[in-house]
Order: structure tokens, then C-alpha cells, then sequence
């Protein structure tokens, strides 16, 4: 399976290259800290993807799928937090987590189901 012809990479790819942007504007300080944290996690998210596609079993692959997922509640996370102190509008970034982090559940019961078939 290449991972770049799965549309939950491309989205969350392209997530994470709108949030470094949306990020690099945050004030020193506290702001700074949570837009790394945000970059950090939105990055994790079509990283962990790619890694685990390119792994050498579907086991791994649903476990690093099972990662990006985590990273995507993160995310979740410090995007309300961000809200909450006022230094981002996340109303179309959160829309973008919730959709990436079903599709991740989507692929993971698929993967999983696989892995169970003889």
C-alpha cells in the first residue's frame, strides 16, 4: 500500500501544512510553546501514517495508525486550548481533525479486519 494515495495522509498532510503556517505568528511565550506542541502533533499525525506503511507487517502498521490517531486527540486538544486563550480560530481546523481522526478510525477497523481474515 503506498501511503500517499491514502486520502486520511494527504488531509492530515496538508493539515499539518497549514497549521505550521497558521503557527508561526503566535506570540513568545506560552503562544510559542503550544504552536510547537501543534506543529509537533499535526506533523505526527501523516508521519505516523507513512512510517507505518512502510513497516514490514500490518501489525505494526495498525499500531503506528493507532499512534497517529492519539496524536490527532492531541491535537484536538491543543487547538481548544488555543481557542481558548485567544490566539487562534480553529472552527475549520477542528472540523479537519474531527474528519482526519474518523477516517484513521475507518482505516484501523479495516486494517484490522485484514489482519484477522486467513
Amino acid at each position: 500500500m503506498l501511503f500517499q494515495n491514502l486520502d486520511v495522509y494527504k488531509l492530515s498532510l496538508q493539515l499539518a501544512i497549514e497549521l505550521h503556517k497558521a503557527t508561526l505568528t503566535f506570540p513568545k511565550g506560552t503562544g510559542y510553546e503550544l504552536g510547537d506542541q501543534i506543529r509537533r502533533a499535526s506533523s505526527s499525525v501523516p508521519s505516523n501514517i507513512a512510517e507505518g506503511a512502510m513497516r514490514n507487517s500490518p501489525k505494526e502498521f495498525i499500531q503506528y495508525v493507532a499512534i497517529a490517531r492519539g496524536s490527532c486527540a492531541e491535537l484536538h486538544t491543543q487547538l481548544a486550548i488555543a481557542q481558548g486563550v485567544g490566539i487562534l480560530e480553529t472552527g475549520d481546523y477542528q472540523a479537519k481533525v474531527e474528519r482526519i481522526g474518523q477516517m484513521l478510525t475507518a482505516l484501523l477497523k479495516s486494517l484490522r479486519r485484514k489482519s484477522e481474515s486467513p
